[in-house]
């Protein structure tokens, strides 16, 4: 049995669609076929992963949900957890700007944000989170009854978002990366895509060899980086020379392409 590890956003999943292509679903399916594992890794959180992962049939289904913060398997076990609390969100809100929302991902399916603008619906809408799931808390004022925030995040235009940088002390303190470029993401220190892999590689007793990482990003970097790498046509430069193979665009069906036609495993 081999492990391969996927990211979704721009590797499996065009930008704008909502479903992941029958192309590479079947690809998905036919290695689950074959006896080998599967995960997702995503900065979704893990109602979203799941309702990805559900139309497919097998023993070795998994997923990263936060970008490394959470370990499950498809029946919606925690195999792991890492989480940022409260204290948190409000010492990254003092780096707030006028349009940009700072959020987290709570448990299974919540958020908390400090507003609701096009950013937040556009994360309920692509995550199947519903309005009453979403919590708001102030700034500055003390947040009750939040305790575990898997991830936070700033969201807005990219002309804000891409230039934004922190204090060097935040840098050391917290694992930050980009999943796109309105995206900044926070997390545990510690808590990688990579890290998580690793667990779940250790979980079903594999060899560091028998894992294979699919992404496009930034935060994909450490997966594709400490296994077999495999970055999208579509990818960043610096995910590209981490990895080992690069495949065709994500419009392009790359993941089901190098699963045929490189790797030679369906």
């Amino acid at each position: 049995m081999k492990l391969f590890v996927f990211d979704i956003d721009q590797t499996l999943l065009p930008l704008g669609e909502t479903k992941i292509p029958q192309e590479e679903m079947d690809a998905l399916q036919a290695l689950l076929d074959r006896g080998h594992a599967i995960a997702l890794a995503s900065g979704r959180p893990p109602c979203s992963l799941v309702n990805h992962l559900s139309p497919l049939k097998g023993k070795h289904r998994y997923f990263v949900s936060a970008n490394g913060a959470d370990l499950y398997d498809v029946e919606g076990n925690c195999l792991s957890t890492s989480f940022l609390t409260p204290k948190d969100i409000q010492h990254f809100a003092k780096y707030l700007q006028p349009g940009v929302v700072l959020y987290g991902y709570e448990g299974y399916k919540n958020m908390l944000s400090n507003l609701f603008n096009e950013w937040i619906d556009l994360e309920r809408i692509n995550n199947g989170i519903k309005l009453e799931d979403i919590a708001y808390y102030e700034p500055g004022k003390p947040i009750v009854g939040h305790e575990r925030l898997s991830k936070i995040m700033f969201a807005g235009d990219p002309k804000i978002i891409m230039p934004m940088r922190f204090e060097k002390e935040d840098y050391e303190n917290y694992e930050v990366s980009r999943s796109a470029p309105h995206f900044l993401e926070i997390l545990k220190k510690g808590s990688t895509k990579g890290a998580k892999v690793e667990e779940l590689r250790k979980y079903l007793g594999l060899s560091p060899d028998d894992v294979y990482c699919f992404g496009d990003q930034d935060n994909d970097i450490s997966m594709i980086k400490r296994f077999h790498g495999v970055a999208m046509a579509n990818a960043i430069p610096e995910a590209k020379e981490a990895a080992e193979i690069v495949t065709l665009d994500v419009k392009e069906h790359g993941v089901s392409h190098c699963l045929k036609e490189i790797l030679h495993v369906i």
